[in-house]
Order: structure tokens, then C-alpha cells, then sequence
């Protein structure tokens, strides 16, 4: 489950960044058109973090739904075969 975690948080992190970025374009004069091709971002997206002040964004982020992974039960197994077999490839663990 770190992995989640860290992976979440890593996301988090880059939402934090983008919405940033994109209020530091906004400043120095470039419209959402401008900004959302300079970072490859939809003009919606540009226009929705430009809605959001800095509180709201971090409450979101806060909020966010966990969702369970389909292989969290097999990842204890999967971990035990790699710890003592490590010369293993994943297809020659699937096949087990």
C-alpha cells in the first residue's frame, strides 16, 4: 500500500506545481489559450485551476478517494516468490 500512498502523493505534488505554473503564466500576461498549450494542458483545466484559490486546491487534493488495487491480495505472494526466486521474469511468475 506505500506505493499508493506514495504514488498519490507524488500526483499531489504535480497538481500543486501545475496550478502554480499556471498562475505564473497567468501573471506575467499569457491567456489560458496560450497557457494551456505551453503546458500541454485543455483550456478547461487552465480555467479550472485559475477558479481555484490556493486553499481549495489543497482541500481537494485532501479528499481525494482511495480506491482499492485488484492485485493488492496477490501482492504479498508475488513479493515472497521475487524475494526467493529472484531470476524470475513477470511472465514466468504469471505462469505459476
Amino acid at each position: 500500500m506505500d506505493r499508493t500512498k506514495d504514488a498519490c502523493r507524488h500526483q499531489s505534488n504535480n497538481r500543486v506545481i501545475m496550478w502554480y505554473k499556471i498562475r505564473e503564466l497567468y501573471s506575467k500576461g499569457f491567456n489560458k489559450t496560450q497557457i494551456a498549450f505551453q503546458l500541454g494542458l485543455h483550456r478547461s483545466t487552465v480555467r479550472r485551476y485559475l477558479k481555484m484559490d490556493e486553499d481549495t486546491l489543497t482541500a481537494k487534493l485532501q479528499h481525494r478517494r482511495q480506491y482499492p488495487r485488484i492485485l493488492d491480495k496477490y501482492e504479498s505472494y508475488v513479493c515472497d516468490i521475487l524475494s526467493r526466486y529472484r531470476f524470475l521474469s513477470a511472465s514466468q511468475i504469471h505462469d505459476w
